[in-house]
């Protein structure tokens, strides 16, 4: 499976998420997977900075949108996502990732070429957490669908809500984000929830784990406790 980081989980720590050390170091432990967390407008002119080489270990390769910005189709939208298309040709991107609550017109992204893709959103969002708000996302779009499975936690610790949005969005299924939930996106490694693990790898889609990490070491932590809920894997990290 295609596993690895957002490389926000870094941003407590002294490295910049948007960075080729935050990259080098997600590659450094194997993960075939990463998506730029570019959540904040300052972090859009770091872009530039990053290479193709910088993503080249990653076989699936994503971004993540800015989160707090009203989007409509209008100028400053625009120069965002002229950006954001710009990075993601140059560095090989497989898709953009959006908050749908932030989107007031859908007209903006015709003009652009690179994969879009809807997240559900947590209990904290006024839309874009179930089945009927996101039904009226994608009457708008042919966007592709994130599944959130921290989000879904926050909602409901059963995850019914994850499979009634696998119900009716599945065929859009793009790929996943993946954390422990006690209050925010903490590490799995120390909420221990296998359940949320367990749902992620079974829908064989890219995943990306989101969990906000306290120190670059962590990294490793996390990955190892992920990848041994793989077939095959073992469950001593699963046991510890």
């Amino acid at each position: 499976m295609q596993i690895g980081f957002s490389t926000g989980v870094l941003y407590k720590t002294s490295i910049s998420p948007i960075s080729a050390e935050a990259l080098q170091r997600i590659a450094s432990l194997g993960c075939s997977a990463v998506e730029l967390a570019a959540m904040r407008l300052e972090r859009i002119p770091q872009l530039a900075q990053l290479s193709a080489k910088d993503c080249a270990p990653f076989s699936y390769r994503s971004i993540h949108a800015p989160g707090s910005m009203e989007l409509r189709n209008d100028k400053p939208a625009r120069e965002l996502f002229d950006s954001i298309e710009r990075a993601y040709r140059r560095l090989g991107l497989q898709c953009v990732v959006v908050h749908p609550h932030t989107v007031q017109d859908w007209s903006l992204f015709k003009r652009y070429s690179f994969v879009l893709a809807v997240e559900n959103m947590d209990p904290k969002k006024p839309s874009g957490r179930f089945v009927d708000d996101l039904r009226a996302v994608f009457d708008q779009t042919d966007a592709r669908f994130v599944l959130d499975l921290n989000h879904c936690f926050a909602h409901d610790p059963t995850l019914k809500l994850a499979d009634e949005l696998l119900a009716a969005f599945g065929n859009r299924l793009q790929h996943i984000h993946l954390s422990g939930y006690q209050k925010l996106h903490e590490p799995l490694h120390i909420t221990r929830q296998s359940e949320i693990v367990a749902k992620a790898l079974s829908l064989h889609v890219p995943v990306i784990i989101e969990s906000e990490l306290n120190a670059p070491e962590d990294l490793d932590i996390e990955y190892q406790y992920v990848m041994a809920f793989l077939p095959g894997a073992g469950n001593a990290c699963k046991n510890k």
